[in-house]
């Protein structure tokens, strides 16, 4: 009987591949199909696959993973080119898969990524949303949404033109980038709004992140050009889940309207949605349109 890789075979390695959404995702479910205790097969041979991850999760840096994989039993001499060989062959396909899942990354960047400031877009947003939602109605975890519009905008493009204002929508992106928690989401969703989605904060922790950020954009300079710095103030609206909303289109309708209340209440502030805002909105609507 010829040998054979202990926990190891094409058909596992194509269903792990068929079962992964991403690269990681793969590597782990390769580690787990090669998992084999070698303690207890002392005479077992083994042997390696390397798996190369093009980024390793970041831009200029390769990670290289071992996958250690043990035959049934010693190798003969004869057998052992067949044996190598089809070792070849597990390699050649999980370098294959490798790229295959590079190059999907690499679509959804583009096709997620804002152009104008390279955080996530809209549409990212609206799946993004959805799976958080989903996740709070299965593991009861909460998490609120920020809606930042910044207040008189118009006037950097009209002062310095479009360059120079998706200049400054670049550094601001980036600038809420790094005044948030590393777990939490950041999106361009249109223009000069932005939405950030705090991943378990409630609604009293997500106050305290977005007064704070709030106050640190009016302290900021940004850079226009032609050796010019503008400051600049934001409105934000808060909505959190399931303290105002259970779905989560509801949730971002509540954090515009309070983005909206802050606004009109004098910008440069932060509104936490509730149902007085709701009401605001809903009586300004009819005195308008009475």
């Amino acid at each position: 009987m010829s040998p054979h890789f202990q926990s190891f075979s094409f058909s596992d390695l194509m269903e792990a591949s068929r079962r992964s959404r991403s690269l990681p995702e793969f590597i782990a479910l390769c580690k787990k199909l090669a998992a084999h205790d070698a303690g207890n097969c002392r005479q077992c041979e083994t042997f390696h696959i390397r798996i190369v991850e093009p980024n390793g999760g970041t831009e200029n840096k390769k990670s290289e993973h071992d996958i250690i994989i043990h035959a049934s039993r010693p190798l003969g001499p004869k057998e052992r080119p067949a044996f190598e060989n089809h070792l070849q062959e597990l390699q050649s396909y999980i370098d294959q898969q490798v790229e295959w899942f590079d190059k999907l990354e690499q679509a959804k960047r583009l096709v997620y990524s804002d152009d104008v400031t390279m955080l996530f877009n809209s549409r990212f947003l609206k799946l993004a949303l959805k799976q958080e939602t989903d996740r709070y109605h299965r593991y009861k975890q909460p998490f609120s949404l920020l809606f930042i519009d910044l207040d008189n905008f118009k006037r950097i493009n009209d002062e310095f033109g479009h360059l120079s204002g998706s200049k400054v929508l670049r550094q601001l992106g980036q600038f809420i980038k790094s005044h948030v928690r590393n777990i939490d989401l950041v999106f361009r969703y249109g223009g000069d709004e932005f939405v950030v989605i705090l991943l378990g904060a409630v609604a009293c922790e997500a106050r305290k992140i977005a007064d704070r950020l709030c106050e640190k954009i009016a302290q900021h300079e940004f850079n226009v050009g032609v050796g010019k710095t503008r400051t600049l103030t934001a409105s934000i609206g808060i909505a959190s889940l399931p303290e105002h909303a259970q779905d989560h289109l509801s949730l971002l309708k509540f954090a515009d309207k309070s983005m909206y209340y802050s606004k009109e209440s004098g910008k440069n502030q932060v509104t936490v949605f509730s149902h007085e805002i709701d009401c605001y909105e809903q009586n300004s609507q009819t005195e308008s349109t009475s």
